[in-house]
């Protein structure tokens, strides 16, 4: 059976790459581990595993330690317990106003990358953007003064809406597509990136989750990691106890997270590059 993303399943869309997060869930009580060794990431490439301590991670990253880490003295300081941590990031993750969270899962045509920043509220704006490598799927996903677009390629329209024949695609051509108001009101609620974070909040080991414990690098910068066998966490050394990102250990799973609470304004597409569902589906019909 072909995979697929359900059809026009704007939540799904929204929390695709946080449902993926789910394979690095630490949440339950694990036995303890030291820290996997991860390899050393390229800024190209989100879903490359960050760095351990001794290594130099992903160069400008969003997220990166050197924006959001800004206490190099920290460095000489023990890691404090996991224990003591885990239930900060938590706080600090569930206060977030708004967050940048960017990474991929998979390796070579499992591959699938995204992006997403915007408000983390019910009604605030946001964009998406994914790509999926097996299935050539690149989508684009906004919401600007209460009005969602959306924006992809033939495959991401056979994908989403189920259009075989490729109509959706020709017709739309390199236009926003304008969601109705109805469609609006169907998803309600699942229109936003409180999704994405409540994923993030779940993969975050317990409290009580043995999990090693030392000062090491993200991005060239100090930071606290914290491992078990199944996530890596990294941890800013600034006393915010912010995570900077998520690795999982087996290397195909990372997200990182930055731009905390950042006032974002999101432009409203060109009305000359949108359509309407209306529009759509009177084409279609001619």
């Amino acid at each position: 059976m072909r995979k697929s993303l359900k059809p026009l399943s704007l939540a799904a869309l929204v929390v695709a790459s946080a449902v993926v997060l789910s394979g690095c869930a630490g949440g339950g009580a694990s036995s303890e581990s030291s820290a996997p060794t991860t390899s050393a990431a390229s800024s190209s490439n989100p879903a490359s595993a960050p760095a351990q301590s001794g290594s130099t991670g992903p160069s400008g990253m969003p997220g990166s330690a050197s924006a959001n880490n800004a206490a190099p003295s920290a460095a000489s300081a023990a890691a404090p317990a996991w224990s003591s941590v885990a239930p900060a990031i938590v706080e600090n993750l569930k206060n977030a106003k708004s967050l940048t969270v960017t990474g991929g899962s998979g390796k070579g045509n499992q591959k699938m990358d995204m992006s997403a920043k915007g408000a983390v509220s019910k009604t605030g704006d946001f964009e998406i953007v994914m790509k999926q490598t097996d299935m050539n799927v690149d989508f684009r996903m906004m919401r600007v003064d209460g009005k969602a677009y959306m924006k992809g390629n033939e495959a991401a329209y056979t994908e989403m809406m189920g259009d075989e024949s490729g109509t959706t695609a020709k017709l739309v051509g390199d236009k926003y597509l304008l969601l109705s108001d109805e469609m609006l009101r169907s998803f309600g609620e699942s229109l936003n990136l409180a999704g994405l974070r409540d994923e993030l909040v779940k993969i975050t080991p317990k409290p009580s989750t043995k999990m090693s414990a030392k000062v090491g690098e993200y991005d060239g910068s100090p930071a606290h990691v914290y491992a078990d066998s199944k996530v890596t966490v990294y941890v800013a050394t600034d006393g915010s106890n912010r995570p900077l990102a998520y690795q999982e250990t087996s290397g195909t799973q990372s997200y990182v997270i930055s731009e905390w609470d950042k006032d974002y304004s999101l432009a409203t597409p060109d009305p000359d590059k949108v359509m309407s569902m209306e529009e759509l589906q009177k084409q279609a019909q001619q």
